[in-house]
């Protein structure tokens, strides 16, 4: 196996793990609405926005040069 496949499937599994010890629901205020989530799906929803506008400020940052 390549060494990228391995640390692919390492990464796999423990986003596994992750999902299954996180369970729990949280409860949140976002302004004035309440939402209630899996505390993996929030981690997994920071996450993602954070990679996001990670990205679109890499992007901008090329572009205005």
């Amino acid at each position: 196996m390549k060494t990228k496949t391995i640390a692919l499937l390492v990464l796999l599994v423990l986003l596994v793990i992750f999902l299954i010890q996180n369970t729990g629901v949280v409860r949140l205020q976002l302004l004035l609405w309440p939402l209630s989530m899996s505390r993996a799906l929030l981690v997994l929803f920071a996450l993602g926005v954070g990679v996001a506008l990670g990205w679109f400020l890499r992007e901008y940052r090329i572009r205005k040069k």
